[in-house]
């Protein structure tokens, strides 16, 4: 019984070995485009922006949200596809002037306390 183990370990060894020799383990450069659907601070900002744009908001990514300069980079990325792509569909579909009325309309907006500056 010890032997079979034994035995199983070594060749469980040496497989994990000529697999790892042999270029199976590294994929290579992975497509920008995967990584950043994958990173949190990037889908965040996708959605944030697809928002603010569908509301008529003026682009403005609230970058304080993220610690690191490195996911402030990616929301804002993120937060300009999202806004630029709902524009982007609105233009092709003829409701553009739906989104510059509201973004002008939240530009004017005065708020409780006065003009926002």
């Amino acid at each position: 019984m010890r032997l079979l183990l034994f035995a199983s370990v070594i060749a469980l060894g040496m497989g994990a070995a000529l697999f790892h020799s042999s270029g199976y383990s590294s994929l290579g450069p992975v497509n920008p485009d995967i990584r950043r659907n994958t990173d949190g601070a990037f889908r965040d900002g996708l959605f944030i922006g697809k928002r603010a744009a569908e509301d008529g908001v003026a682009p403005h990514a609230p970058i304080g949200r993220w610690a690191t300069e490195a996911d402030r980079a990616s929301f804002k990325a993120g937060y300009m596809r999202g806004y630029e792509e709902v524009l982007r569909s609105r233009r092709s579909s003829g409701t553009d002037s739906d989104i510059l009325k509201k973004s002008r309309a939240h530009s004017e907006y005065e708020g409780p306390r006065g003009p926002t500056l």
